[in-house]
């Protein structure tokens, strides 16, 4: 399988770019607008509409593979990119994109989504947009090859050892910070309510006044209108450096106000995400490690939240490692690729501290579906749901991506420690595979069905998966155009019984040897059967010479072109007797 087209097609973000600069500086709001002028390069309104550019690789198979290249609410501040036109992004992907990924496979997302992260031009990585929304659509090729979820593609190849789950989702409210509250609460959101604490004059008070009586009203609210008394929902407040500004950044009023808003929340936690906002990123480390020992001393158990100046993978190792949150924000637009967060939300969990896997209200449902599974895949603790800030369609879109991921990982957990008897397509029932009248439980087999790396056919390999299937044993089909090395990889990682190579190209004997050599060689594979079958040479029928080569060079068993299938059958049924 390999992609054979790629194509940018600009769509709609969820939400609106804001320069944050101007609002914090007291722009003020005309019915959903800001008044004013933009003060942060690349904008022409303090708030514009969000745009994307959604980049579809197309495989050879007619899937088109999605991704969105996205950019945050808050862009061209604390350090992150300016937001971009969507014709920019577009020259951006066909003329540095397009040229590297068509005609390649989709193997491996790790590899492939390093390699777009880490490309230069001019000596500057890509526009971070532009790697998020490509790596975004290389998950989403990768899954569809294997034929398996994007979580579990994300917990097999970074080896997270987590059950697929769902996380809870952080709600936001935006600027409808009372009645989005009781949409959370009726929909038991696992943290709420965000709150948009943007603005000092309107939202926080010049001694926090507005902000500490939400924060009663919201702990109250809860109480009331909760359906049941266990529902405990963590209370996390976005407050845009807005505590400081009201406080002079004077860190020990800022810390008694804090535990102040502690004591109001009990007996919720309570979590204040940027609090304080340095202007740099070496003084936001050192206000926010201060602040948080700050709070430790006085007994308080406020979590300080890192997000602004914490941008990318090597910022967030800085923060971690200063000991600067309790939460760390994994913003997935600001680190480009997806593999970034993904590492980066490993790392915060191997440190303790809470797995934030956030973003923006201005992503696209494609974007929050794609970080829903690498939520689950990292076992993060909580996962923004997004995009926008309507409240009800973001938890839909997570929430329904989440369940339908877990459902279906289960489902194959469950299928392959109790199989039953498979259904062929004239919907009549297998019989059940025995050995010596017993059931099948002990002599089903794990059977990986390949190709080889030069056979781009695939009807063969849906035929085999059915039979095989049907016989009640389990199968996990590679595909076409599959390399040596992701074989190798797979049957290391999988451990099956029985390989069965399916090649219909004539170049089998070729491949054939080649690969058998490459697995014979891996001491872990010792007692693995390889059997391969097809076409497999241009000599004619009857001539022993192919399949004695490919018999020598190390395969179990050779079925060519003209075998009857009844002793394939055979075959697999013998196999399963002795495998019991």
């Amino acid at each position: 399988m390999r992609i054979v087209d790629l194509l940018c097609v600009p769509v709609l973000a969820g939400y609106f770019t804001d320069d944050q600069t101007a609002i914090r500086a007291g722009a003020r709001q005309d019915g959903f607008c800001y008044l004013g002028r933009p003060v942060t390069a690349g904008f022409d309104r303090i708030r514009e509409p969000g745009r994307a550019v959604s980049v579809l690789l197309v495989l050879d198979d007619g899937f088109a593979a999605t991704g969105d290249c996205a950019s945050v609410q808050y862009a061209s501040v604390a350090g992150r990119d300016e937001p971009l036109a969507t014709d920019a992004l577009n020259d951006l992907i066909n003329t540095h994109i397009a040229p590297v990924l068509v005609g390649t496979a989709p193997d491996r997302f790790r590899d492939a989504a390093e390699h777009i992260d880490g490309l230069l031009v001019d000596g500057r990585p890509l526009h971070t947009a532009v790697r998020y929304g490509v790596t975004q659509a290389l998950l989403a090729a990768v899954a569809h090859r294997r034929g398996v979820t994007m979580a579990e593609v994300v917990r097999d190849e970074y080896g997270t050892n987590v059950e697929i789950a769902p996380v809870a989702m952080f709600a936001q409210s935006g600027d409808d910070r009372y009645l989005s509250v009781d949409r959370m609460i009726l929909k038991e959101a696992g943290v709420l309510p965000h709150g948009l604490i943007n603005n000092v004059a309107e939202k926080m008070g010049a001694n926090g006044e507005i902000f500490r009586e939400y924060v009663r009203w919201v702990r109250a609210r809860v109480t009331r209108m909760r359906a049941r008394p266990d529902y405990r929902p963590v209370l996390h407040f976005d407050t845009y450096g807005t505590v400081g500004l009201a406080f002079g950044n004077d860190l020990t009023r800022v810390a008694g106000y804090l535990t102040d808003l502690g004591r109001i929340a009990a007996p919720f936690q309570l979590r204040i995400e940027q609090p304080v906002d340095a202007g740099n990123q070496d003084d936001q480390i050192e206000m926010l490690a201060t602040l948080r020992s700050m709070l430790r001393e006085r007994g308080c158990t406020v979590q300080l939240v890192a997000d602004e100046w914490c941008n990318t993978l090597a910022d967030i190792r800085r923060f971690v490692a200063a000991g600067a949150a309790d939460v760390i924000h994994v913003k997935a637009p600001d680190l480009g690729g997806v593999n970034n967060t993904v590492e980066a939300l490993l790392h915060v969990r191997e440190a303790g501290l809470v797995a934030y896997c956030g973003g923006t209200c201005n992503e696209t449902d494609e974007s929050a579906k794609v970080c829903a599974n690498v939520a689950m895949a990292c076992g993060a603790d909580q996962v923004l749901a997004r995009p926008g800030m309507g409240v009800d369609e973001a938890m839909m879109i997570v929430g329904n991506e989440m369940a339908r991921v877990a459902s279906l990982v289960r489902s194959r957990t469950r299928l392959a420690a109790f199989p039953s008897p498979a259904t062929s397509r004239t919907g009549s029932r297998a019989a059940m595979v025995t050995s010596a009248g017993g059931p099948l439980g002990p002599t089903r087999l794990h059977v990986i069905v390949s190709s080889t790396q030069s056979d781009s056919h695939t009807w063969n390999l849906v035929f085999l998966q059915l039979l095989i299937e049907e016989l009640g044993h389990r199968v996990v089909n590679l595909g076409c155009c599959v390399p040596d090395d992701l074989l190798v990889t797979e049957c290391l990682r999988r451990q099956p019984d029985v390989v069965v190579l399916s090649t219909v190209n004539g170049h089998g004997w070729i491949d054939g040897k080649r690969v058998v050599r490459r697995l014979r060689e891996q001491p872990e594979l010792a007692g693995l059967r390889m059997v391969i079958g097809g076409k497999l040479g241009i000599a004619q029928h009857g001539d022993r010479r192919t399949t004695d080569t490919l018999l020598a060079a190390g395969f179990d068993a050779v079925f060519e072109d003209g075998v009857e299938i009844d002793s394939f059958r055979s075959y697999l049924h013998s196999l399963a007797a002795v495998t019991s």
